[in-house]
């Protein structure tokens, strides 16, 4: 297989993997990609900015704004207003927020753990290691 064949294969394998993985969530939590992406790594990060946590996920600060004001109406997100500087305003998850990311990880874990069991140990190694690789790229 040539490498624009190998490309395309790869694309049409990752979209088909991604839909299958969105369609689960989404039926799951009602929570779109970017906004269970977006709660992650909230958690991950702790509380922050707007602008910082838009750097982290990807996206423009304008999306980022918009997918926090929809998570703060379902109360998932809280925004403080800094003490010190009330131009400030940091978001962090809300109780509800850090019950919703840990179930719905839970629920991905174990869908992730079926997609991956025909898979043994050393392939899985495999395929970490090149995402790793691929994703290093995006920095």
């Amino acid at each position: 297989m040539d490498r624009e064949a190998q490309i395309i294969e790869l694309d049409k394998s990752s979209a088909k993997i991604s839909r299958y993985i969105n369609r689960f969530l989404s039926c799951e939590e009602e929570l779109n990609p970017q906004q269970f992406f977006l709660l992650r790594s909230l958690h991950d990060k702790g509380h922050c900015t707007v602008s910082e946590l838009a750097k982290d996920i990807l996206l423009s600060p304008s999306a980022t704004t918009i997918s926090v004001n929809k998570l703060v109406k379902k109360g998932l997100i809280n925004r403080i207003r800094d003490e010190k500087d009330r131009r400030l305003v940091w978001i962090d998850l809300s109780n509800k927020g850090v019950q919703l990311l840990e179930s719905v990880i839970k629920a991905r874990n174990a869908m992730l753990q079926q997609l991956l069991s025909n898979l043994d140990n050393e392939d899985i190694e495999q395929l970490i290691h090149i995402t790793r690789k691929m994703i290093a790229k995006l920095d």
